[in-house]
């Protein structure tokens, strides 16, 4: 899930285990400085259907720059307020 209150960050490494299109501002707020946050999502274009893995970074509050980084397949979206253990 979203849920980042009590999360110790900041992070220089996050993994997202779902489909996101853009990472969420909690997720970003948690890297460190020049950190990276790994997830899935959906390929741009028709079709649709194709998924990639993502490495996204940025510099600061800049934008986020995204480098894909291969095929992926049955990722679930990110969902909010579903987590799995603690």
């Amino acid at each position: 899930g979203l849920a980042a209150e009590g999360l110790a960050g900041p992070f220089d490494r996050i993994i997202v285990h779902a489909l996101i299109d853009e990472p969420a501002a909690r997720l970003g707020g948690l890297l460190a400085a020049k950190g990276v946050l790994v997830a899935a999502r959906a390929a741009a274009g028709e079709g649709g259907g194709e998924q990639r893995i993502v490495r996204f970074t940025r510099e600061g509050e800049g934008p986020w720059l995204a480098e894909d980084m291969g095929a992926a397949r049955s990722f679930a979206p990110l969902a909010e307020g579903v987590t799995r253990g603690s």
